[in-house]
């Protein structure tokens, strides 16, 4: 299970003899085969430098990121956000249909558009284009999402809490063949549609509700876990389409139940081997180091508890 985790080290060395020579930024035609695991150690050392405040480092950062890969927008860190907002800061050309694309394809909407200082500076500077073309931009990217399986994993998740509520040790026959059900249509979605994330599915801004289907990767079977959850899920984070959170908890889940320690440190129960050792597999995954996101939520929201 574990000997894939390692190829990956092979794969980050790789990643630095691709170069693309292009004008624009997240140039659609750039290859998806790159490995990903690069990418989001470079997103959080941005994001490192955007919170303390080192724009131009930052933006440095991102602006080759992006030449090399085609922008996520992870959840929270929004780095592509995070690099408009610095081309703003540090008084950069903007790129009109480019900035449109962050609504039609990377799901910026009207809360954020208008909430946020910096970008609310260059929707004023634009209003009568955006006025006239928000809401045609913003249907844009909602209908590319498939609603349906939005709608399906809704459902799954009801029924993964069906008897986690209440009198589970009663029911729990009935709760693992449901288990099994919910773990069956997880494979099928993941054959025919990849991971089911925000491009896929929509968010939460979409309906005000959580449709994460990590839930219910949670209560796979031990066998199915090792055996196709992993990997898979680890596949999916090398090609930019899954976060690494997910490989993380699913993998330190496993080996609390069984007894053993954490591998990755992703909950919050104290781990027993060095930051330095913890660190080194976190950057296998491509998670940000042990404590960052305690750290970045402290400096983003000082007078709120992490």
């Amino acid at each position: 299970m574990l000997k894939r985790v390692f190829r990956v080290l092979l794969l980050i060395g790789l990643v630095s003899f691709f170069s693309f020579k292009t004008k624009d930024v997240f140039n659609s035609s750039i290859s998806r085969e790159l490995n990903y695991i690069q990418y989001y150690l470079k997103v959080y050392q941005a994001d490192s430098l955007y919170i303390t405040k080192n724009y131009q480092k930052s933006y440095e950062i991102l602006d080759k990121l992006f030449k090399d890969y085609e922008p996520i927008n992870l959840p929270n860190y929004n780095e592509l956000f995070n690099y408009y907002r610095l081309k703003l800061i540090l008084k950069k050309d903007i790129n009109r249909s480019k900035f449109s694309e962050l609504i039609s394809k990377y799901n910026l909407n009207n809360e954020i558009l208008l909430n946020d200082s910096l970008m609310k500076t260059y929707y004023m500077k634009e209003k009568f284009f955006f006025d006239k073309n928000y809401n045609l931009l913003r249907q844009k990217f909602i209908s590319k999402l498939n609603l349906k399986l939005r709608d399906e994993i809704k459902e799954m998740r009801v029924q993964d809490q069906l008897f986690r509520d209440k009198d589970y040790q009663y029911n729990i026959i009935k709760q693992n063949k449901i288990d099994s059900i919910n773990s069956l249509k997880t494979r099928k979605i993941f054959k025919e549609f990849g991971y089911p994330n925000e491009y896929i599915i929509g968010d939460f801004m979409l309906d005000k509700s959580f449709v994460d289907i990590e839930i219910i990767l949670l209560h796979t079977k031990d066998v199915e876990r090792e055996e196709y959850y992993l990997p898979k899920v680890l596949e999916f984070i090398e090609k930019g389409k899954a976060p690494p959170r997910t490989y993380a908890v699913l993998l330190d889940q496993f080996n609390l139940y069984h007894g053993k320690e954490q591998y990755y440190g992703s909950y919050s129960k104290k781990v027993n081997i060095s930051i330095s050792e913890l660190n080194k597999r976190r950057k296998l995954i491509g998670l940000p180091s042990y404590g960052y996101e305690k750290w970045r939520f402290e400096k983003l929201h000082p007078n709120e508890e992490y």
